[in-house]
Parts: C-alpha cells; sequence; structure tokens
C-alpha cells in the first residue's frame, strides 16, 4: 500500500475511533435532566438531576443529609417501595431517573436521622412474634414470642398530624406507648392502598392494590395467615368493604354520625372474649381531617376519643398474662387544602404515617438466630428475616423415603445464595449440616452449584414448617436419587463449609 493510502486509511481509523467514543460519551450523558421528589418526615422537595449518574447518598447530600444517618427508600414509576443503600446507582437519561434495576424513580425518601420503617413492618411484626411465617419486604418492629395480636389502625393520622397534637397534650396514650414512630405508607396515601401495604407486608406492585378501585389482594393478610395456622381472628371494620377480605361491618346504630364507638365497642368484646388476632380500623380522625384540617374542635374531639380508647386496650391488656402484642399503625397522612384536609400525593405529610408498638404479659424475646454458615474461624448468622429477603426459591419438590412419599410446594433460599451472602468463596469439596436434635449430614460441595436446586426451606404450601423445621433441607432427586428423604434434613441449624 502506498504512503499517501496508508495515511488516509489511518486518518479514517481514528475518525471511527472517535465515533465511537462520542457515541458511547453520548450514551452516558443522555439529552435531558429528570426531576425527583425528596421526603423526610418534615419536608418535601422537588430537585432536578442533571443527566449521568449518582449514588442515593450523593442525590441527597444536596438536601442537608449526613451519609450514614438513617435508611433510605425509593418510590419506584410500578409502584414499588425498595430499601436501597447509600451507594445505590441512580441513573438519568431521556429525562427519566432509574435505578440499577431498571425501575424509573418517582421519589427518595430518607429518615433524616429519625428511627423510620415502612407500614409493611406491620404484617412483618404480626407474624414473627406469633412464630409463623408470613412474605414481607420489611422487618419486623419488635421480636417477641406471642400468644395474641392486637392491631388498631387509625385512619388518617399521619406522622405529622400526631406530633402536631401530641404538642397540644392530646395524644398521650399513644404517645406514652414509647414506640411511636415514622412509617412510609405506599403511594398514592389513600386508604385501600396503605392498608393493603400494612396487612399483607407488601408495596402496591407486589399486593396488586395500585389505585382506590383495587379491592382484590393478590397476597395474602397476617390475619388470613394467622387464621390458617389455628388462631382466632377478627377484622373489625366500618360499613364499607374496601378490599376483598373477610371483614366485620359496622354501622352507626346510635346515630350519633360516627361509627368508631361501635367498631371499639366490638373491639372490646374480641379482646374479652380472648380472640387470638383481633384487628379495628377506625375513621373518625380521617373524616374529621377532610371536614377541617386545623388541629381544631373537631379534629381534635376525634383524636381525643381515639386515644381514649388506646387508653382502654392498654388498661384491659396490662392485666393478662397472656403474651399479647399491641401494634397501631395509620394507614397514611394528610396534608391541609382549601377544603380542609386531602391526600394522595407526594407529600411528607401524606406518605409518613405512623407505628407504635408494645408488648403485654409474659412476652420473651425471640431467639433471632435461625442458622449458622461455619467457614474456618469465621462463622455467619442469619435470623429468619435475614433468609426470607434473600431471592427466595419456590419448588414442587417429592421427598421420598423407604416408607413415605410426599410432594409439596416448598419456599426458601438456595444453598447457593446462602453460601454467597455468608461470603464463603468457592473451592469448598463437602458441606457439613447439622439440626437443632443432634443429626447431622454431609452433602458434596457440588450440590451447592447455582441452580441445583439445594434448598434451605422455611415454608411449606405457603405455610411456615413446623414440626420440620423452622428450617429444612431440600434435596431434589436429581441429586440424591429417587429416595431423597434420607437427605432431607429436618430443623437444619448450622451449615459448616468444608
Amino acid at each position: 500500500m502506498k504512503p499517501s493510502r496508508i495515511l488516509i486509511a489511518s486518518v479514517v481509523l481514528v475518525l471511527c475511533v472517535a465515533a465511537v467514543i462520542i457515541s458511547v460519551a453520548d450514551l452516558d450523558k443522555g439529552d435531558g435532566a429528570a426531576s425527583l421528589i425528596i421526603i423526610s418526615p418534615g419536608s418535601t422537595e422537588a430537585v432536578l438531576m442533571e443527566e449521568g449518574r449518582r449514588s442515593a447518598a450523593d442525590v441527597l447530600s444536596g438536601q442537608g443529609r449526613v451519609p450514614g444517618a438513617g435508611p433510605i427508600y425509593a418510590y419506584t414509576s410500578d409502584q414499588d417501595l425498595i430499601r436501597v443503600q447509600d451507594g445505590a446507582s441512580i441513573t438519568v437519561r431521556d429525562g427519566v431517573a432509574r435505578l440499577s434495576s431498571g425501575q424509573g424513580l418517582e421519589a427518595l425518601a430518607w429518615s433524616g436521622g429519625e428511627r423510620m420503617t415502612t407500614l409493611m413492618s406491620v404484617a412483618s411484626t404480626a407474624s414473627t412474634c406469633l412464630s409463623l411465617y408470613h412474605p414481607s419486604n420489611e422487618e419486623p418492629l419488635v421480636r417477641a414470642g406471642v400468644e395474641r395480636v392486637v392491631a388498631l389502625e387509625i385512619d388518617g393520622l399521619g406522622w405529622e398530624m400526631l406530633k402536631g397534637l401530641a404538642d397540644r397534650g392530646i395524644l398521650k396514650n399513644i404517645t406514652g406507648l414509647g414506640n411511636a414512630g415514622p412509617a412510609l405508607t405506599a403511594y398514592p396515601p389513600i386508604t385501600n392502598v396503605g392498608t393493603a401495604m400494612a396487612l399483607t407486608g407488601r408495596p402496591p406492585a407486589w399486593n396488586g392494590i395500585i389505585e382506590r378501585e383495587g379491592h382484590f389482594l393478590r397476597e395474602p393478610t397476617f390475619l388470613e395467615t394467622a387464621g390458617s395456622a389455628g388462631f382466632t381472628t377478627a377484622h373489625i371494620e366500618g360499613p364499607s368493604r374496601f378490599l376483598n377480605i373477610d371483614l366485620e361491618l359496622h354501622v352507626d346504630l346510635n346515630g350519633n354520625g360516627d361509627v368508631d364507638d361501635e367498631i371499639h365497642a366490638m373491639l372490646l368484646e374480641e379482646i374479652e372474649n380472648g380472640t387470638d388476632v383481633v384487628l379495628a380500623h377506625y375513621h373518625s380522625v380521617d373524616d374529621a381531617g377532610h371536614e377541617g384540617f386545623a388541629l381544631d374542635e373537631g379534629l381534635g374531639n376525634a383524636s381525643d376519643f381515639i386515644d381514649r380508647s388506646v387508653g382502654e386496650v392498654v388498661s384491659m391488656l396490662s392485666d393478662t398474662s397472656v403474651p399479647t402484642l399491641l401494634i397501631l399503625f395509620s394507614d397514611h397522612g394528610m396534608h391541609a387544602s382549601n377544603e380542609g384536609g386531602e391526600h394522595g400525593e407526594y407529600s411528607h405529610e401524606d406518605l409518613f404515617a405512623f407505628t407504635a408498638w408494645r408488648t403485654f404479659g409474659d412476652a420473651a424475646p425471640l431467639d433471632v438466630c435461625a442458622l449458622e454458615v461455619e467457614m474456618g474461624e469465621r462463622t455467619m448468622k442469619f435470623d429468619l428475616p435475614d433468609l426470607m429477603n434473600m431471592t427466595a426459591t419456590v419448588g414442587t419438590y417429592a421427598v421420598r423415603s423407604s416408607t413415605s412419599n410426599g410432594t409439596h410446594v416448598f419456599t426458601g433460599v438456595e444453598v447457593a445464595t446462602l453460601l454467597e451472602a455468608a461470603g464463603a468463596g468457592a473451592g469448598w469439596t463437602s458441606l457439613e449440616m447439622s439440626a437443632s436434635d443432634g443429626y447431622a449430614l454431609s452433602v458434596p460441595g457440588e450440590w451447592a452449584a447455582p441452580g441445583s436446586g439445594l434448598m434451605i426451606a422455611y415454608a411449606v404450601d405457603g405455610r411456615p414448617l413446623v414440626d420440620d423445621g423452622p428450617l429444612r433441607l431440600i434435596v431434589p432427586q436429581t441429586l440424591a436419587g429417587e429416595y431423597n428423604g434420607q437427605f432431607c434434613l429436618k430443623s437444619v441449624s448450622s451449615v459448616e463449609v468444608v
């Protein structure tokens, strides 16, 4: 090739490389900023994120956030609510903000240094304290062994309103529980959406209740889970059935314009009768707030009635020796408008509800360590919520022995996923499994390859493992052969990586 042609070819090559670099840069740059809402318990701010990529901590630092000062949650465009880490990546491109999962991002909520949870903790707490498996996307507020749960839903009493009323000395019984704190509700912050999240432990994207007209849950409530396990239950509601679940509907029998007194009377009767799990939904604060949001006589009177009702429940439970959990929560908050109180927007007044709790009787702390993974001199401990927060695997397995043959749907975590979470690395030759009753067995290390089906199960046919649990090793026939029952170790307590 002649030198002139070589020069021309070189120039063309350089231009092509430059074009590729420019095109890649354009992909990273995007062509439009995105609006993002930042929510904390005391403020709502709309910020403009320039195109590019930043961490969640960097986005919040402009709002005065101190790194590490409490959890961060993300509201997504498909109505999921996700807890994210400080370093979680947020990318803006073509005017849309997205998480690394690809979900569109609508808002970030952070605690401002306060304790903060979500309403999903209601289902998680009730089920955990009853020693029941219930799917939830949130940690429980407390882990204490109980035989009874009394839950009070106070419609419309948001965290901002609660603090304002408490400053006036109105909510002494609620604040006197000592564990009241802000709790994020779902978007949109309306009754059926927020209640569904509290009862199922799942956000709208999971439970199916995404708007006011939605009534059909795709996930069980913690009352249904308790009922399936043999507990007696009661859900005491007003005159409207806003979810397709078993409710005891009540109307204004005495004609005083309020149904909460009838609901409260039924609640006390259920407690007196010894009902194991009871939920009562009070409506008067929400009704009064819509009529006149300012902390006026109507709202003050409704709040005072609710607080006195809570005081009566606390007094009744204080005399019991039955281990009992009392949990309070609201479905949403509300903000002031020209017509009174309203809710349904991305605002801290609407989205910050509250939770509060107290235990009574002989409620003792639960042993939270369900499984140990031993790796030489290092041991990692995982409790049941830890395992349930890992990527779940669900499968139909036949557990066969020479004397029995049972086929069930097991839910749990793959052993490969567990070992990855424990940081066990690779190259192990065997896994030594031990059970709390003293039994033990060894399985080949290759059985724990990703996708092998080797599972630590925590539920069977949608219910918690009881006699065989709380955890059980499940080994499919593809690994152990037709008669796999001898490998399906019950009551697994530790895994040693050798």
